[in-house]
């Protein structure tokens, strides 16, 4: 969360309104603890609390994503839901020597919705 809201801080001094975005809910509930009071945001057309909450993204919005190395193939779908993506970089999680997982981080501009179906 830390990571994620540093770049999303960043993006924000070209693009004010910009958020964190999630491919899924799951994800979505373990960010937006961390990252409070910011907004975090699923990527699919489901409708759950977080659209309650923090809204669904708008069409043409800007923000950080954020995706585990475990979601991978869906992150790819997600991707494209966007006019661009860059990968910014990405953050190793270890339990000693153990790698428990890997966390990317996405440059997205142009939301264009979820008109795949969702993730």
């Amino acid at each position: 969360a830390q990571h994620a809201t540093t770049l999303r801080a960043h993006m924000a001094a070209e693009y004010p309104s910009a958020v964190l975005f999630v491919p899924n809910w799951a994800l979505a509930s373990r960010l937006a603890w961390y990252a409070r009071p910011l907004a975090v945001q699923v990527t699919d057309d489901r409708h759950d609390q977080y659209d309650l909450w923090f809204g669904a993204p708008a069409l043409g919005a800007n923000g950080v994503l954020v995706a585990p190395a475990s979601v991978l193939k869906s992150t790819r779908r997600v991707l494209t839901r966007f006019d661009s993506c860059q990968e910014q970089d990405s953050l190793p999680i270890y339990r000693g020597d153990l790698l428990l997982t890997n966390f990317h981080f996405y440059l997205c501009r142009g939301y264009r919705g979820a008109a795949d179906g969702g993730a």
